[in-house]
């Protein structure tokens, strides 16, 4: 039987919630940025490089779903605090 995609491979929605924890990362304005150290490592150099410029992330936020990069930042942010207050 073969195997399924999933299997195999990474999710498109895993990666791009990953490309948005890894701008979050970089973000100056302290409601967008989040303290994850792990998504910038896990995605390729150059996309890493274009995150480091703001007109990039802004771009990638106004060209993304509406709220999608909030909820992502927000859901982050969330789970942050509940680990740590664990």
């Amino acid at each position: 039987m073969p195997k399924k995609t999933i299997d195999t491979a990474a999710s498109r929605t895993a990666e791009w919630t990953c490309v948005a924890r890894a701008a979050s990362s970089l973000e100056t304005n302290s409601h967008y940025r989040s303290d994850d150290h792990i998504a910038p490592l896990r995605i390729p150099g150059f996309l890493k490089a274009l995150l480091h410029l703001a007109l990039v992330r802004r771009l990638y936020r106004a060209f993304s779903p509406r709220g999608l990069y909030e909820y992502v930042i927000a859901r982050t942010k969330y789970a942050d605090a509940v680990f740590k207050r664990a």
